[in-house]
């Protein structure tokens, strides 16, 4: 219950969406937000799951180079299965500054 100034009372409730892994995931996040980019473009990874933020962490260096390299700004189709799980994404964009 809060006490209002004027002295009426109200119920506060605090609802979390989202089950226990999501939630673990989203302070994780919110904790390891920003990864080193070994390339120059500027990149973005949505993760899904902590699995997917497992093995993205271990691989993403490896495809951002390769994607550079090619001038691919989404990890090509034998890529997907690596970093693209339901839930998570890997996009990329030339950024000239």
């Amino acid at each position: 219950m809060i006490t209002l100034g004027d002295g009426r009372r109200a119920a506060f409730e605090v609802t979390n969406l989202g089950d226990e892994n999501a939630l673990k995931l989203a302070m994780k996040l919110f904790k390891d937000r920003t990864w080193p980019v070994p390339g120059d473009w500027f990149w973005t990874i949505d993760v899904g799951s902590l699995d997917d933020l497992k093995r993205l962490k271990g691989c993403y260096e490896d495809i951002i180079r390769f994607c550079e390299s090619v001038g691919q700004p989404y990890p090509l189709p034998d890529c997907v299965g690596l970093v693209c799980a339901p839930g998570s994404a890997v996009a990329g964009e030339r950024v000239v500054i």
